[in-house]
């Protein structure tokens, strides 16, 4: 199993990277918040890594922090959450407050995450509820899984930079894309971005 990268990062898309390792180019998915994170085309970088063993293919899922990846492997422990899935949900919300609403049964902030479902916020909370000892809770009194519209307008600008769009291309496109999308998410408002900019989008 490859449990970490370590090379240079030869490209980045929507929803993933292709690191060079010796000459050797791995494609990794990501989350969001672990694209925005990275360094430019060309520098170096290293992630932390999981490896998903198929029939039909070998796929890697990468991410900045340690705790990143232990919480996706928690997550794909989940009764009917996938590697897709536990992407999405690492690229609405950072570990910590995720695994604050975890904690404290808020699965109702879970579902503010695109593609969480009642039926599925309510078995991560269930399953994962009393099993997450070894991560580090959020800082404050309670959990804050929703971004507020600047916070998540934010992370939009540095995701769609860190794909090689200017800032002020990506803050006049956001700003169009914001006001049909008042309370949308990081990754929603990201994918609704390059869709105006005429990228394909990785579903």
């Amino acid at each position: 199993m490859i449990a970490r990268l370590a090379g240079v990062l030869a490209a980045k898309s929507s929803d993933a990277v292709v690191v060079d390792v010796g000459g050797v180019g791995y494609e990794v998915v990501c989350p969001l918040g672990t694209l925005a994170a990275l360094p430019a085309v060309g520098e170096a970088a290293s992630l932390f890594t999981v490896t998903q063993i198929r029939d039909d293919a070998i796929r890697l899922f990468g991410f900045i922090a340690e705790q990143d990846r232990m919480l996706f492997q928690k997550l794909v422990s989940v009764t009917g959450v996938g590697p897709k899935l536990a992407i999405a949900v690492l690229s609405g919300a950072g570990t910590p407050e995720l695994v604050s609403a975890i904690r404290s049964g808020d699965g109702d902030q879970l579902r503010r995450i695109p593609g969480v479902g009642k039926k599925t916020a309510e078995r991560i909370v269930l399953e994962l509820k009393g099993s997450l000892d070894d991560f580090v809770a959020a800082a404050g009194s309670g959990p804050r899984l929703a971004l507020r519209k600047g916070e998540a307008l934010d992370e939009a600008v540095l995701a769609l930079i860190s794909l090689g769009y200017r800032r002020n291309e990506a803050e006049r496109v956001l700003a169009d894309v914001a006001r049909a999308r008042p309370d949308g998410p990081t990754e929603e408002l990201v994918r609704a971005a390059l869709r105006e900019l005429g990228r394909p989008v990785n579903r």
